[in-house]
């Protein structure tokens, strides 16, 4: 069994976004794969899945949709600045 946590599943997301120019939805694909495929288990499965959607769904980065997800799950609010928070549906502060 190979453990992946989040901070590999975002590095896997930027490298497919900037070094190879992948479109988010082929990136929201090929991450699934990994995700649901034999033998790897992703820590906060179900977060990391949402924050996939989410970064397709409203086309933001993939750390704030982590973000969201996260506080979504958790039913705590994000303080934040950043105007891509207000398309993720997340209680905002600040």
């Amino acid at each position: 069994m190979l453990f992946v946590n989040g901070v590999v599943i975002s590095e896997l997301i930027w490298v497919l976004r900037s070094v190879y120019k992948a479109e988010v939805k082929v990136v929201g694909d090929a991450v699934r794969s990994v995700i649901l495929a034999d033998g790897i288990n992703v820590e906060d499965e179900e977060i990391v899945l949402e924050a996939v959607r989410s970064m397709e769904d409203a086309n933001v980065d993939y750390p704030d949709a982590f973000v969201a997800a996260c506080a979504r799950a958790r039913s705590e609010a994000v303080a934040t600045f950043d105007a891509d928070f207000k398309r993720l549906g997340v209680e905002l502060i600040g």
